[in-house]
């Protein structure tokens, strides 16, 4: 009985050993949390920027492509 009774001991206090903890690692966790919240933001923020800087190009090639065209329809047919 004693054997069965150490353990039912040892088992209940298991679930216990993730529950104590000190303040000093959930404010480091919390910390380090918000930095790589803030990291990936600005890695979100540069990828916007370059696919408006992407966008932007695309326009100008197409303006481009357009002016050529309209160019191209203005020649006057001649008989």
């Amino acid at each position: 009985m004693n054997k069965a009774f150490l353990l039912i001991i040892c088992l209940l206090l298991t679930s216990f050993t993730g529950c104590i903890e000190t303040e000093d690692i959930d404010s480091e966790t919390v910390d380090n949390v918000e930095e790589i919240i803030d990291e990936t933001n600005n890695t979100v923020d540069e990828n916007n920027n370059t696919v408006d800087e992407t966008n932007n190009t695309v326009d100008e090639n197409n303006n481009t492509v357009d002016e050529t065209n309209n160019t191209a329809q203005m020649k006057p047919i001649i008989l």
